[in-house]
């Protein structure tokens, strides 16, 4: 059973992750493969850890050292993952990269390119390998058909010619069918169409970007007859254009391009020749890379010719009409030279059977319609893979795991640290402060009812302790008002007037008839209050007609 991993940034364990797939722990998955993807949505609040990556989770393996190649997996403990060799199905057949059949152009004559495959769960490789069919019967219609088998050679199975005609079978024990190739009656060739893009650059309109880097009409090392399209030391973005002359195709018209090519020297690993299609001066469908590894290219081969053969089906073009084939350079790494020879788009020959697409897969959904950013899981029933939505971060307070789970009959309360201090709760509003918690003397429960307007207040406070300022508060009942805090020692002042003190504010705080309002110290420029000062609150800016103003300080007690 394959699963795939999704986790979250800095969670501790894999089984912590919040992910609404039916399986919730290791016993359901030992024996299982996972399938590592590092997928990151959001930190886990509930349990943060200090890692972002796999293997800083707890629960993981600490390095990767010394496991390439490996893939993660459940241990038999049922406590963690692992690293594992990947086991090959002892009893599976099938293609894992299909080799391609194709019309050579004359006569019966076709050529299959390498292959990789399994027999019975073990694995063989067939080399490009070039084959002619039997003669045509005159009378009757014939099906052969192309397998590989278990020493790794490609063989070709001669059908009996009827009417109609039945498709052979392979030996299961020993082969794999790769496709089959119709051979109608007294004939001399398939029915297969090409469509001819470069043989001898008079075919379609070849162009470059960089003619300096580019010959499209090279005569040096030509694959057949006298041109091929030559590349030295080609950088990136450096590209060739070929241009039907007039009208379009359609690739659906066609299962197959292949083209030869001829690598100069090997190419760096990210190093690719990326190909797509056009119509106009507009990309139509995704592009396709050839590079070092893909499509059988061996790019240190530099003494032949290598046939590249790719399934239109590839290029996703749903059919729309095409003009023009574009190949660039892309990706890391230095420049690359090659030559490129025979392009020609061909249809009449089946794609082999291997699967080449995900979707194509027998369990798993058979469409990506719909289904865009979503991610891929084992179903409840663990038949088969299915679509599902991403599970979003934690967005709310009650969606964290130490808090409450509803604001139902809360209405008022405030968020307190459980006593037990394993979470938060609501707690009523306490009806008194603590014991060294003061309001400032005077300025609370008080208020100028009439006479408002800039200037000090007509109110003093003596403070009989001393303290710090931990926040202020104010209400007024229309309008605004602006309004700072003063204070002066007694003695200084020798009167208990401080109108001339200091102001401990620096812009003033701001009021609007909306409620009382909650200050912070920010605007304080002094937080400390001693026995013996005396504070006063004065009105700095007013708009409206307030009729009524209160304001106070919050201090707590120190001595």
């Amino acid at each position: 059973m394959l699963v795939e991993v999704i986790y979250f940034r800095n969670a501790r364990s894999v089984t912590n992750l919040t992910d609404p797939t039916p399986i919730g722990d290791y016993s359901l998955l030992a024996g299982a493969l996972i399938r590592h993807r590092r997928t990151v949505f959001t930190q886990s609040i509930a349990d943060p850890g200090s890692g972002d990556t796999f293997i800083s989770l707890l629960d993981t393996p600490p390095s990767y050292s010394g496991q390439s190649g490996r893939i993660p997996a459940v241990k038999s403990t049922e406590d963690g993952l692992e690293f594992i060799d990947p086991p090959v199905p002892s009893a599976q057949t099938r293609l894992l990269t299909p080799g391609s059949v194709f019309w050579l152009g004359t006569g019966y004559d076709f050529i299959c390119t390498a292959a990789t495959y399994l027999i019975n769960g073990i694995a063989f490789a067939s080399p490009d390998t070039t084959f002619t069919l039997d003669p045509s019967d005159p009378t009757n219609d014939r099906i052969d058909v192309i397998a590989v088998d278990d020493t790794g050679a490609v063989v070709i199975i001669t059908g009996v010619p009827g009417g109609p005609p039945v498709e052979p079978q392979v030996d299961p024990a020993h082969q794999l069918r790769i496709t089959s190739i119709d051979v109608d009656a007294a004939s001399t060739e398939p029915s297969v169409t090409n469509e001819e893009l470069y043989l001898e650059n008079t075919e379609w309109t070849s162009a470059t970007n960089s003619p300096g880097t580019i010959n499209l009409a090279s005569t040096n090392n030509p694959h057949t007859g006298t041109k091929c399209i030559e590349a030295t030391a080609a950088a990136n973005n450096n590209r060739f254009d070929l241009t039907k002359p007039s009208g379009d195709v359609s690739l659906d018209d066609f299962t197959l391009l292949v083209f030869y090519i001829r690598s100069k020297a090997s190419w760096a690993s990210p190093k690719s020749i990326s190909i797509f299609w056009m119509n106009g001066v507009t990309n139509v469908g995704t592009s396709v890379a050839l590079k070092h590894g893909q499509f059988n290219f061996d790019s240190s081969q530099t003494s032949a010719y290598q046939l590249i053969a790719i399934p239109t089906s590839l290029f996703n073009t749903a059919g729309a009409p095409v003009t023009k084939l574009r190949a660039v350079v892309s990706g890391g790494g230095g420049t690359i030279g090659w030559y490129i020879d025979d392009i020609v788009l061909q249809a009449g020959v089946i794609i082999p059977t291997g699967v080449s697409k995900f979707t194509d897969l027998s369990d798993v959904p058979p469409s990506y319609a719909g289904q865009g950013l979503k991610a891929v899981r084992v179903k409840a029933t663990e038949t088969g893979l299915e679509f599902f939505i991403i599970p979003a971060g934690i967005t709310t307070f009650l969606g964290l795991t130490d808090t409450p789970d509803s604001y139902s009959g809360q209405g008022g309360k405030l968020v307190a640290i459980k006593v037990d201090e394993s979470g938060l709760e609501f707690v009523p509003v306490p009806t008194s402060l603590p014991e060294n918690v003061r309001l400032a003397g005077p300025f609370f429960g008080k208020k100028k009812t009439s006479g408002l307007a800039t200037g000090v207040l007509d109110f003093t406070a003596l403070m009989h302790y001393a303290g710090t300022i931990e926040g202020a508060w104010g209400r007024v009942d229309s309008g605004t008002i602006t309004f700072k805090f003063r204070k002066k020692a007694y003695g200084s002042a020798g009167t208990s007037d401080p109108g001339t003190g200091d102001r401990i504010n620096t812009s003033g705080l701001s009021l609007s008839s909306t409620g009382t309002t909650m200050f912070g110290t920010s605007d304080f420029t002094t937080l400390d209050v001693d026995a013996d000062d005396i504070l006063l609150a004065e009105i700095t800016a007013l708009t409206g007609t307030p009729t009524s103003f209160e304001c106070g300080l919050i201090l707590r007690k120190t001595d």
